[in-house]
């Protein structure tokens, strides 16, 4: 990864890029268009953090549940609601420190951090522990997560912090 966008190359490209008989909207004018999300605090705060706004609220909540349902019903997921935080021990068993160090949170004077994905306490789960070969494969959906990376503004990201919680669903 480039340290800005001049220096990332495109190495190949798979399809082609669809083609719009109209002009096509960024995703926050687009959101906030139809009131579903709202850039909030960034006149304050100088962030831009997301707010779900009545159907945006409404249709994540939705396709979370229909998601959730569809994996933890018809394949075998069990729901996992991951801690928005974890230790420094944790970040280091999947890959994110010292690598991604000033582009995570850390609360001041404690060993906690806030989750970049919550594939970071999924995996953590069974940390220092060794499976058994029955007990193979474990399918978790976790339901949460915050995005807390730091990241300078570009076009695409309009913002010092990009979103930083989310639900999400993984497997």
């Amino acid at each position: 990864m480039g340290k800005s966008e001049a220096d990332n190359v495109e190495v190949r490209r798979v399809g082609e890029p669809r083609q719009f008989d109209f002009a096509p909207k960024a995703h926050w004018d687009s959101g906030r268009n139809w009131a579903f999300w709202i850039w909030s605090g960034r006149q304050d705060h100088r962030c831009a953090v997301c707010l779900y706004w009545d159907m945006g609220a409404k249709l994540e909540r939705a396709l979370i549940n229909f998601m959730l349902d569809v994996h933890t019903r018809e394949h075998g997921y069990t729901e996992v609601l991951p801690p928005f935080m974890v230790n420094s021990r944790s970040l280091f068993g999947t890959g994110q420190l010292p690598k991604f160090k000033e582009e995570l949170f850390k609360c001041e004077g404690q060993d906690l951090w806030l989750i970049p994905t919550a594939e970071v306490p999924v995996t953590n789960i069974y940390a220092g522990e060794t499976l058994e070969a029955d007990a193979l494969p474990v399918s978790c959906a976790p339901t949460r997560r915050v995005s807390a990376a730091r990241r300078a503004p570009t076009a695409d990201v309009r913002g010092i912090i990009r979103v930083t919680s989310s639900r999400k669903w993984s497997w």
